[in-house]
């Protein structure tokens, strides 16, 4: 009896244990104004992972200033408006956003984990899954689980996929077929953001 109340209390709070994983997400939900004239971008990345109570591992090389002025728009359109001039990328791993260039990250391998499943019927997920991320990604569906295989630069992405869908009001095949990609500048919504936001390069050391 205490393991059935156990189990239904945990689908009753959809506490699933793939949480500690989305934590990013569930913290980041929150649009902010910013406003940093002439600032190093180390500190405006501390500010910025401060706010938000984000793990941030920033390089000793990273270096430069800049000045921005953002309007409603997340933490990850602050770290890559401000990263991408001077040759920086992010990638969220492990409750942590770890600071790259584009070529460490690519040179990544690729990461195994196994998610809890809650709602949805596995193969159907995987299924939509494979849709979605078929060149980033394999998906493997078990009775209450799946195992995924990803490049660690969608990983993130996938698993806030999973929690977006595996809900018992969601049905897959009605569902919108389009990636989500949190750290991407590629749907009308933000790109209507960004043309309200001003954005100045970094300024020359």
């Amino acid at each position: 009896m205490k393991i059935l109340a156990l189990i239904f209390i945990c689908a009753l709070s959809r506490a699933p244990l793939y949480s500690e994983d989305t934590d990013i997400l569930k913290r980041s939900e929150k649009n902010i104004s910013v406003d940093f004239p002439d600032t190093k971008i180390r500190d405006l990345v501390s500010e910025v992972a401060k706010t938000f109570n984000l793990k941030v591992n920033i390089p000793d090389a990273l270096d430069g200033s800049t000045s921005i002025k953002l309007r409603d728009v997340s933490w990850r359109q602050v770290f890559r408006v401000t990263l991408a001039p001077i040759g920086y990328d992010f990638i969220e791993r492990n409750q942590v956003v770890e600071i790259l260039t584009p070529v460490e990250i690519d040179h990544l391998p690729p990461e195994h984990r196994e998610v809890e499943v809650y709602f949805q019927k596995t193969p159907l997920l995987c299924e939509y899954l494979r849709r979605i991320y078929s060149k980033q990604s394999e998906a493997i569906p078990h009775e209450h689980s799946v195992s995924i295989t990803a490049h660690p630069r969608y990983f993130q992405p996938i698993l806030d996929t999973i929690s977006q869908v595996d809900d018992p009001d969601q049905r897959l095949d009605r569902f919108p077929r389009t990636p989500y990609f949190p750290t991407e500048f590629s749907n009308s919504t933000l790109k209507n953001k960004m043309r309200r936001c001003r954005v100045v390069s970094p300024s020359p050391k």
